[in-house]
């Protein structure tokens, strides 16, 4: 009884193994640029603001490509300002993202839609070179995390090496303005642009 088991152990560490193997591995790095925006009813008790953020952020990430999941990590720095209250927040970002994709080949190049989350931690946040977030209540916050949707591509130039440019639209999941704000809404476009490695 012992020994089928033990067979029927080896058999499936084989199987997982053999499967493994047969899903196409990539490795790589690469560049993005991220627009996001934030809009936001604010109750004062006295009046009512409607503040909108905008933010430019360029980022250096590297990624692992399982043919059908995609995992990121990175970091992004970048300036945002409030409409109408400030301008000229210096930020920076660690990244971390991951998703589903189904990849299709067309001639030399894999197309592929995708599908996940896409989450951003702030490490900094200056203003004139003091942190700004000492002058805000504890409420407020600056992580920015997205479910995110769009497109990307595998393009060979030789048989393992590859360009892998992508395009992904996200609408944010959590609230940055505080507890007073009684409504809010994001949403971020993304360009990257990365170079892989097949295993």
């Amino acid at each position: 009884m012992k020994q089928k088991r033990l067979v029927s152990m080896l058999l499936v560490a084989a199987l997982c193994t053999t499967s493994l193997f047969a899903i196409d591995l990539s490795v790589g790095g690469g560049i993005d640029f991220t627009h996001a925006t934030k809009k936001a009813e604010i109750d004062t008790g006295w009046f009512k603001v409607s503040p909108k953020a905008t933010g430019n952020f360029f980022g250096v990430k590297c990624f692992f490509d399982a043919q059908y999941v995609l995992g990121t990590l990175g970091f992004s720095f970048g300036s945002s300002e409030v409409t109408p209250l400030v301008s000229g927040i210096n930020m920076s970002y660690f990244n971390m993202a991951f998703f589903g994709k189904y990849p299709f080949t067309v001639g030399i190049a894999k197309i592929y839609p995708l599908f996940g989350f896409d989450l951003n931690f702030n490490i900094s946040c200056k203003k004139d070179g003091e942190n700004y977030k000492e002058n805000l209540d504890s409420s407020y916050n600056f992580h920015r995390h997205y479910v995110a949707f769009g497109v990307g591509s595998d393009v060979y130039v030789k048989e393992r090496l590859f360009l892998k440019p992508s395009l992904l639209l996200g609408f944010q999941m959590n609230k940055n303005m505080g507890s007073a704000a009684t409504k809010e809404s994001g949403f971020m476009f993304n360009l990257g642009f990365s170079v892989g490695y097949k295993l």
